[in-house]
Protein backbone atom coordinates (compact mmCIF):
# COMPACT_ATOMS: atom_id res chain seq x y z
CA UNK A 1 0.00 0.00 0.00
CA UNK A 2 1.39 3.41 -1.29
CA UNK A 3 2.54 6.28 1.16
CA UNK A 4 -0.48 8.27 -0.72
CA UNK A 5 -3.31 5.88 -0.48
CA UNK A 6 -2.38 6.01 4.03
CA UNK A 7 -2.61 9.48 3.70
CA UNK A 8 -5.61 9.39 1.71
CA UNK A 9 -7.02 7.03 4.36
CA UNK A 10 -6.02 9.19 7.44
CA UNK A 11 -7.54 11.98 6.15
CA UNK A 12 -10.82 10.18 5.28
CA UNK A 13 -10.81 8.74 8.92
CA UNK A 14 -9.83 12.65 9.98
CA UNK A 15 -12.86 14.26 8.26
CA UNK A 16 -15.37 11.53 9.64
CA UNK A 17 -14.33 11.86 13.38
CA UNK A 18 -14.31 15.74 13.06
CA UNK A 19 -18.22 15.74 11.26
CA UNK A 20 -18.83 13.20 13.98
CA UNK A 21 -17.73 15.52 16.83
CA UNK A 22 -19.19 18.37 15.22
CA UNK A 23 -22.52 16.66 15.17
CA UNK A 24 -22.24 15.50 18.74
CA UNK A 25 -21.77 19.02 19.81
CA UNK A 26 -24.30 21.00 17.60
CA UNK A 27 -27.29 17.98 19.20
CA UNK A 28 -25.68 18.84 22.61
CA UNK A 29 -25.98 22.93 21.77
CA UNK A 30 -29.40 22.54 20.55
CA UNK A 31 -31.20 19.71 22.70
CA UNK A 32 -29.17 20.22 25.96
CA UNK A 33 -27.65 23.86 26.59
CA UNK A 34 -30.43 25.96 24.89
CA UNK A 35 -33.26 24.24 26.87
CA UNK A 36 -31.16 24.92 29.67
CA UNK A 37 -30.15 28.06 28.97
CA UNK A 38 -34.15 28.69 28.42
CA UNK A 39 -35.08 27.33 31.57
CA UNK A 40 -32.67 29.19 33.64
CA UNK A 41 -33.39 32.13 32.48
CA UNK A 42 -37.17 32.33 32.12
CA UNK A 43 -37.34 31.38 35.58
CA UNK A 44 -36.00 34.90 36.49
CA UNK A 45 -38.43 36.47 34.64
CA UNK A 46 -41.60 38.50 35.02
CA UNK A 47 -45.02 36.27 33.83
CA UNK A 48 -45.04 38.89 30.74
CA UNK A 49 -41.56 38.40 29.48
CA UNK A 50 -41.85 34.21 30.35
CA UNK A 51 -44.32 33.84 27.77
CA UNK A 52 -42.35 34.48 25.30
CA UNK A 53 -39.73 31.59 25.83
CA UNK A 54 -36.74 33.09 24.90
CA UNK A 55 -33.37 32.90 24.71
CA UNK A 56 -32.62 36.96 26.54
CA UNK A 57 -31.82 37.32 29.64
CA UNK A 58 -34.69 39.27 31.65
CA UNK A 59 -35.49 43.15 31.52
CA UNK A 60 -36.42 42.95 34.86
CA UNK A 61 -35.15 40.20 37.00
CA UNK A 62 -37.34 38.84 39.29
CA UNK A 63 -35.24 36.10 41.26
CA UNK A 64 -36.66 36.13 44.88
CA UNK A 65 -39.71 36.62 43.74
CA UNK A 66 -40.48 33.93 41.83
CA UNK A 67 -38.74 31.08 43.76
CA UNK A 68 -40.23 32.50 47.11
CA UNK A 69 -43.69 32.18 45.41
CA UNK A 70 -42.40 28.66 44.47
CA UNK A 71 -41.27 27.48 47.31
CA UNK A 72 -44.68 28.45 49.09
CA UNK A 73 -47.10 27.46 46.34
CA UNK A 74 -45.64 24.04 45.50
CA UNK A 75 -44.77 23.22 49.38
CA UNK A 76 -41.11 22.95 47.89
CA UNK A 77 -39.78 22.37 51.58
CA UNK A 78 -42.35 19.57 52.02
CA UNK A 79 -41.69 17.89 49.15
CA UNK A 80 -38.10 18.18 49.29
CA UNK A 81 -38.20 16.40 52.47
CA UNK A 82 -40.83 13.95 51.19
CA UNK A 83 -38.60 12.91 47.74
CA UNK A 84 -35.26 12.61 50.13
CA UNK A 85 -36.93 9.70 52.19
CA UNK A 86 -38.55 8.01 49.79
CA UNK A 87 -35.14 8.41 47.39
CA UNK A 88 -32.58 7.37 49.55
CA UNK A 89 -35.02 4.71 51.43
CA UNK A 90 -35.27 2.85 47.83
CA UNK A 91 -31.75 3.59 46.63
CA UNK A 92 -30.65 2.19 49.96
CA UNK A 93 -33.01 -0.87 49.74
CA UNK A 94 -32.19 -1.39 46.07
CA UNK A 95 -28.06 -1.67 46.58
CA UNK A 96 -28.20 -3.90 49.66
CA UNK A 97 -30.90 -6.20 48.24
CA UNK A 98 -29.40 -6.18 44.47
CA UNK A 99 -25.89 -6.77 45.82
CA UNK A 100 -27.12 -9.99 47.62
CA UNK A 101 -29.08 -11.73 45.01
CA UNK A 102 -26.23 -10.50 42.41
CA UNK A 103 -23.72 -12.39 44.66
CA UNK A 104 -25.82 -15.28 44.26
CA UNK A 105 -27.02 -15.27 40.88
CA UNK A 106 -23.18 -14.63 39.43
CA UNK A 107 -22.01 -17.91 42.04
CA UNK A 108 -24.26 -20.35 41.77
CA UNK A 109 -25.09 -22.54 38.53
CA UNK A 110 -28.20 -24.45 39.20
CA UNK A 111 -31.04 -24.31 36.96
CA UNK A 112 -33.52 -23.04 39.07
CA UNK A 113 -31.14 -19.77 40.18
CA UNK A 114 -30.65 -19.08 36.66
CA UNK A 115 -34.20 -19.25 35.58
CA UNK A 116 -34.85 -17.00 38.82
CA UNK A 117 -31.82 -14.34 37.55
CA UNK A 118 -33.90 -14.50 33.87
CA UNK A 119 -37.05 -13.52 35.91
CA UNK A 120 -35.18 -10.78 37.50
CA UNK A 121 -33.75 -8.93 34.92
CA UNK A 122 -36.95 -9.62 32.83
CA UNK A 123 -38.55 -6.16 34.36
CA UNK A 124 -36.00 -4.53 32.29
CA UNK A 125 -37.81 -5.08 29.16
CA UNK A 126 -41.20 -5.99 30.59
CA UNK A 127 -42.99 -2.92 31.29
CA UNK A 128 -44.52 -2.18 34.69
CA UNK A 129 -47.77 -3.23 35.49
CA UNK A 130 -48.76 -0.16 37.63
CA UNK A 131 -52.78 -1.15 37.76
CA UNK A 132 -51.89 -4.51 39.79
CA UNK A 133 -49.24 -3.07 41.97
CA UNK A 134 -52.04 -0.61 42.88
CA UNK A 135 -54.36 -3.17 43.99
CA UNK A 136 -51.44 -5.35 45.53
CA UNK A 137 -50.89 -2.15 47.71
CA UNK A 138 -54.59 -1.39 48.62
CA UNK A 139 -54.48 -5.24 49.49
CA UNK A 140 -51.64 -5.16 51.82
CA UNK A 141 -53.10 -1.68 53.16
CA UNK A 142 -50.42 0.49 51.77
CA UNK A 143 -51.72 2.30 49.34
CA UNK A 144 -51.62 6.58 49.29
CA UNK A 145 -48.45 5.70 51.65
CA UNK A 146 -44.67 6.63 51.14
CA UNK A 147 -43.69 3.26 52.02
CA UNK A 148 -46.32 1.43 49.26
CA UNK A 149 -44.09 3.97 46.86
CA UNK A 150 -40.99 2.47 48.04
CA UNK A 151 -42.05 -1.04 47.21
CA UNK A 152 -42.97 -0.17 44.01
CA UNK A 153 -39.26 2.02 43.38
CA UNK A 154 -37.65 -1.21 44.53
CA UNK A 155 -39.60 -3.25 42.94
CA UNK A 156 -38.91 -1.32 39.80
CA UNK A 157 -35.30 -0.74 39.81
CA UNK A 158 -34.56 -4.21 40.74
CA UNK A 159 -34.21 -5.28 37.35
CA UNK A 160 -31.69 -3.16 36.10
CA UNK A 161 -29.44 -3.07 39.57
CA UNK A 162 -29.52 -7.21 39.28
CA UNK A 163 -28.27 -7.13 35.85
CA UNK A 164 -25.56 -4.39 36.56
CA UNK A 165 -24.37 -6.20 39.77
CA UNK A 166 -24.59 -9.68 38.26
CA UNK A 167 -21.97 -8.66 35.36
CA UNK A 168 -19.90 -6.81 38.37
CA UNK A 169 -19.84 -10.01 40.60
CA UNK A 170 -18.63 -11.76 37.81
CA UNK A 171 -15.28 -10.33 37.19
CA UNK A 172 -14.23 -10.67 41.26
CA UNK A 173 -12.24 -13.77 41.52
CA UNK A 174 -13.35 -16.75 43.48
CA UNK A 175 -10.06 -16.98 44.94
CA UNK A 176 -10.09 -14.14 47.43
CA UNK A 177 -13.79 -15.95 48.57
CA UNK A 178 -11.99 -19.07 48.89
CA UNK A 179 -9.49 -17.83 51.57
CA UNK A 180 -12.27 -15.98 53.19
CA UNK A 181 -13.77 -19.12 53.73
CA UNK A 182 -10.06 -21.23 54.68
CA UNK A 183 -9.73 -18.46 57.27
CA UNK A 184 -12.95 -19.15 58.86
CA UNK A 185 -15.45 -16.68 57.07
CA UNK A 186 -18.82 -17.85 56.03
CA UNK A 187 -21.42 -16.91 53.75
CA UNK A 188 -22.26 -13.40 55.12
CA UNK A 189 -18.89 -12.84 55.86
CA UNK A 190 -17.64 -13.58 53.09
CA UNK A 191 -20.43 -11.05 51.32
CA UNK A 192 -19.64 -7.94 53.55
CA UNK A 193 -16.09 -8.03 54.15
CA UNK A 194 -15.26 -9.03 50.60
CA UNK A 195 -17.91 -8.90 48.31
CA UNK A 196 -19.62 -5.55 48.80
CA UNK A 197 -15.98 -3.37 49.41
CA UNK A 198 -15.49 -4.43 46.08
CA UNK A 199 -17.91 -3.76 44.60
CA UNK A 200 -18.55 -0.21 45.62
CA UNK A 201 -17.64 1.59 42.03
CA UNK A 202 -20.58 -0.76 40.47
CA UNK A 203 -22.83 0.21 43.67
CA UNK A 204 -21.85 4.18 43.19
CA UNK A 205 -22.80 3.78 39.83
CA UNK A 206 -26.03 2.06 40.14
CA UNK A 207 -27.20 4.41 42.94
CA UNK A 208 -26.64 7.08 40.59
CA UNK A 209 -29.21 5.90 37.83
CA UNK A 210 -31.54 4.91 40.53
CA UNK A 211 -31.37 7.94 42.16
CA UNK A 212 -31.73 10.06 38.76
CA UNK A 213 -35.16 7.65 38.00
CA UNK A 214 -36.79 7.71 41.11
CA UNK A 215 -35.88 11.84 41.77
CA UNK A 216 -37.63 12.67 38.75
CA UNK A 217 -40.44 9.90 38.82
CA UNK A 218 -44.38 11.17 38.14
CA UNK A 219 -46.21 8.83 37.14
CA UNK A 220 -46.46 6.23 40.27
CA UNK A 221 -46.39 9.04 43.15
CA UNK A 222 -49.13 10.60 41.14
CA UNK A 223 -51.06 7.16 40.99
CA UNK A 224 -50.22 5.91 44.49
CA UNK A 225 -49.82 9.05 46.93
CA UNK A 226 -52.82 10.52 48.71
CA UNK A 227 -52.58 14.11 50.03
CA UNK A 228 -50.57 16.79 49.21
CA UNK A 229 -48.63 15.92 52.74
CA UNK A 230 -46.82 13.09 51.57
CA UNK A 231 -46.11 14.57 47.76
CA UNK A 232 -42.66 14.53 46.48
CA UNK A 233 -41.04 17.22 44.24
CA UNK A 234 -42.24 15.88 40.90
CA UNK A 235 -45.73 16.51 42.21
CA UNK A 236 -45.36 19.86 43.35
CA UNK A 237 -43.68 20.78 39.80
CA UNK A 238 -47.40 19.30 38.63
CA UNK A 239 -49.17 21.46 40.83
CA UNK A 240 -47.72 24.67 39.53
CA UNK A 241 -47.80 23.61 35.62
CA UNK A 242 -50.91 21.87 35.01
CA UNK A 243 -52.50 25.10 36.84
CA UNK A 244 -54.34 23.12 39.78
CA UNK A 245 -53.16 26.41 41.61
CA UNK A 246 -53.53 28.66 38.98
CA UNK A 247 -53.00 28.96 35.38
CA UNK A 248 -49.80 28.24 33.75
CA UNK A 249 -47.08 30.66 34.54
CA UNK A 250 -43.60 29.58 32.95
CA UNK A 251 -41.65 31.60 35.42
CA UNK A 252 -42.80 29.82 38.40
CA UNK A 253 -42.43 26.07 36.15
CA UNK A 254 -38.68 26.87 35.50
CA UNK A 255 -38.04 28.04 38.70
CA UNK A 256 -39.22 24.98 40.07
CA UNK A 257 -37.74 23.19 37.69
CA UNK A 258 -34.33 24.79 38.47
CA UNK A 259 -35.12 23.76 42.57
CA UNK A 260 -35.53 20.11 41.66
CA UNK A 261 -32.33 19.70 39.38
CA UNK A 262 -30.42 21.37 41.99
CA UNK A 263 -29.90 18.42 44.68
CA UNK A 264 -29.73 16.23 41.90
CA UNK A 265 -27.30 18.14 40.21
CA UNK A 266 -25.17 18.36 43.86
CA UNK A 267 -25.91 14.56 44.18
CA UNK A 268 -24.23 13.71 40.53
CA UNK A 269 -20.81 15.50 41.42
CA UNK A 270 -20.08 14.27 44.31
CA UNK A 271 -21.23 10.28 43.20
CA UNK A 272 -19.03 10.77 39.83
CA UNK A 273 -15.99 11.63 42.37
CA UNK A 274 -16.92 8.65 44.11
CA UNK A 275 -17.02 6.47 41.37
CA UNK A 276 -13.51 7.55 39.78
CA UNK A 277 -12.20 7.42 43.20
CA UNK A 278 -12.85 3.43 43.39
CA UNK A 279 -11.83 2.72 39.50
CA UNK A 280 -8.70 4.29 40.42
CA UNK A 281 -8.55 2.30 43.69
CA UNK A 282 -9.92 -0.71 41.72
CA UNK A 283 -6.90 -0.22 39.31
CA UNK A 284 -4.31 0.02 42.00
CA UNK A 285 -5.15 -3.11 43.78
CA UNK A 286 -5.53 -4.99 40.21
Amino acid sequence: MSVVTLGRRRRYRFGAAAIATGLIVLAAVVFVLVPLWVAVVTSFKPLAEAKLLSIELPQRWQVIENYSTVIERSRYLQGLRNSLVVTSASVVACLVLGAMASWVFARRRARIVRLLYVASVAGIIVPAAIVPSIALLRVLGLQGTQLGLIVVYVAGMMPITVFILTGFVRTIPLELEDAARIDGCGDLGVFFRIVLPLLRPALTSVAVLVTIIIWTEFFSAFLILSGRESQTLPLGLWYVSSGAINQVQWNFVFAHVVLVSLPLVAFYFVAQRRIEGGIVMGSLRG
